[in-house]
């Protein structure tokens, strides 16, 4: 038995749904009517320039940063940009999708293993020997971290080492020379936020993601984010 044909044709469209889609709860705009060129050079320090807009964000143009060396203070020539990128929706994904590959990323660098040997003087024998130890990557740098953090010398040459590290733009963590990778617990006007790999700043407010380098430290990033998120 076959059925009987409708008189007319369904009333159906499969692409309806989409159109009745919500749209990003905040609306898409230029990201550098965020933070003012004023604004920005209170948080940041004197700007070389107008900030740009890019492809999906504000470039800031600042002095090039001054890296601290063992011969001294050097001042790196030309001009740095402090980059605020903006994504407009979807901005929770993103952030869990960095996060997940970041902490993969540091797991397997951290797992990585290596060799120290170990040489010496067989007291009973007089012959020399060496012994093979090995040894993962994240705990030669608690030890190291452990071992300057033992003396004044140590915490003085660790303090000079962060420096240098933040001069080329990477964190690290509280008396520590390992980046800093912070993925839960960083309070502020954010819903959520994370520190990847010691080398970018990412927060979400009403799913809008931003994200930024951290040429200029941590807490300059994030007081900026916090400023552009004041507009949202």
């Amino acid at each position: 038995l076959g059925f009987p044909r409708f008189a007319h044709p369904l009333p159906y469209d499969g692409a309806a749904a989409a159109r009745r889609a919500p749209g990003p709860l905040v609306s898409p705009r230029d990201p550098c009517s965020l933070v003012s060129a004023a604004e920005a050079a209170a948080i940041l320090g004197p700007l070389e320039g107008a900030p740009r807009t890019t492809g999906k964000g504000c470039a800031f143009p600042v002095r090039g940063p001054t890296i601290r060396t063992p011969f001294g203070t050097l001042a790196a020539p030309g001009s740095n940009e402090v980059v605020l990128n903006v994504t407009w929706s979807q901005g929770f994904k993103a952030l869990y999708e960095a996060r997940q590959s970041a902490s993969l990323v540091k797991r397997n660098a951290d797992s990585s293993s290596g060799v120290q040997s170990t040489c010496g003087v067989n007291l009973g024998t007089g012959e020399a020997a060496c012994v093979d130890s090995v040894f993962r990557a994240d705990t030669m740098m608690n030890r190291v971290d452990r071992a300057m953090r033992a003396s004044p010398q140590g915490r003085k040459d660790m303090a000079e080492m962060q420096g240098l590290m933040q001069s080329l733009g990477a964190a690290t963590g509280d008396s520590s020379l390992q980046l800093r990778h912070d993925t839960a617990g960083i309070p502020g006007p954010w819903d959520e936020a994370a520190v990847l790999g010691g080398l970018s700043f990412m927060a979400v407010k009403k799913d809008v993601l931003m994200a930024i380098n951290l040429h200029l430290g941590l807490e300059k990033a994030k007081a900026l984010v916090a400023r552009a998120m004041s507009r949202l």
